[in-house]
């Protein structure tokens, strides 16, 4: 069961401009274990577009609570006791319902138009009987076709995307099944959007970056068998909140 479902979440198109989850900040896994599962997110975010280049000058714009979505397939790996090592893949979907500037539309009904990949790593700095002190660093490439509406006119998109998050903070132990974890983090966005008109001509360049990088998260961790876990978490910045959550299969 658990293969079939990271393969159809491997082969999901189009993608969002979401914060993806985190989980705790240091390291879960022993050295040689390896563990898989699925991460989802939802999250409101402010994007913003600047450097515009368009028929009418590209002036900067945001648009304001972007709806996003994240399914990923995760796959860990546990480099040292205190180092791991994790891969995902998926998409998703974003959309704005704002009326005005440039709205976006990402997922469409022809399959295999985008792609969610990236990696990330965690370590544990200190530990102690109830509680670990860690850092983790996750980048993720994203790419998808789209459909946008600017100008009173239909277009054609592309987006192409990096997003960044770098947290650090604590894990404490709460009992034998449960933990809480937390801290300060950074999330940056690098992309860029290009649109072409569905008809005449004229071409949409920008820039995409987040319209803040500085933000906090709170989660807990739940041993639910000796194999699995479930994560839940929220995520904070002055432009976007968003929860996650994990379920994840421990393989040895």
């Amino acid at each position: 069961m658990l293969a079939v479902m990271l393969a159809v979440v491997s082969m999901c198109g189009s993608f969002a401009l979401a914060l993806s989850p985190m989980g705790p900040p240091a390291a879960g896994l022993e050295k040689g274990q390896f563990m898989a599962g699925i991460d989802y997110s939802y999250s409101d975010m402010d994007v913003r577009m600047s450097h515009g280049r368009s028929p009418g000058g590209g002036p900067s714009l945001t648009m304001n609570n972007l709806k996003n979505h994240y399914v990923l397939a995760n796959l860990g790996y546990g480099i040292r006791d205190n180092w791991e090592l994790s891969f995902r893949i998926g998409g998703g979907a974003a959309r704005d319902k704002e009326p005005g500037g440039i709205s976006i539309k990402t997922n469409s009904p022809t399959p295999g138009n985008g792609y969610v990949i990236g990696f990330g790593t965690k370590a544990t700095f200190v530990e102690e009987p109830k509680i670990k002190w860690g850092g983790l660093f996750q980048l993720l490439r994203a790419e998808a076709d789209a459909r946008a509406v600017a100008g009173g006119r239909s277009w054609t998109a592309d987006i192409g995307l990096w997003e960044i998050q770098l947290a650090a903070g604590p894990t404490y132990k709460l009992n034998e099944k449960a933990s809480i974890y937390g801290g300060p983090f950074l999330h940056i966005i690098d992309g860029r959007f290009t649109a072409s008109p569905r008809t005449g001509t004229g071409r949409i360049r920008y820039s995409l970056e987040e319209g803040s990088i500085f933000g906090g998260y709170i989660g807990t961790e739940i041993n639910t068998t000796d194999n699995s876990v479930f994560r839940f978490e929220y995520q904070h910045t002055a432009a976007a909140d968003a929860l996650g959550m994990s379920l994840l299969f421990k393989l040895n």
